[in-house]
Formats: structure tokens, C-alpha cells, sequence
């Protein structure tokens, strides 16, 4: 089973980090949610053991 963690997909320095682990964007994994007002993209990136 993959390891995953979700990430507000506009945040480049994480996406960076989580690249230089090895970690990948899960296809299809993009959602948008709406919190205090705010529309926020999320991605997950995985990892596979």
C-alpha cells in the first residue's frame, strides 16, 4: 500500500520537497475544496515502498 500525503497544490517549496523524496502526484488525486471562503487546490503525492 502507498504511503501518501495531501499538499495545497500551489505550494511550490513543498512540491519541491516532497519531489526530492521520490514522491510522486497520485493521478487523478487533484481536489478542490472550499474552507472559510477560500478555494484551495489539493494534491496528494505518493510514495511506494
Amino acid at each position: 500500500m502507498p504511503d501518501f500525503r495531501p499538499l495545497h497544490a500551489a505550494n511550490q517549496r513543498a512540491v519541491r520537497f516532497y519531489t526530492r523524496l521520490g514522491g510522486t502526484e497520485e493521478p487523478g488525486s487533484r481536489r478542490t475544496l472550499v474552507r472559510g471562503g477560500v478555494t484551495l487546490e489539493e494534491v496528494r503525492y505518493v510514495w511506494t515502498r
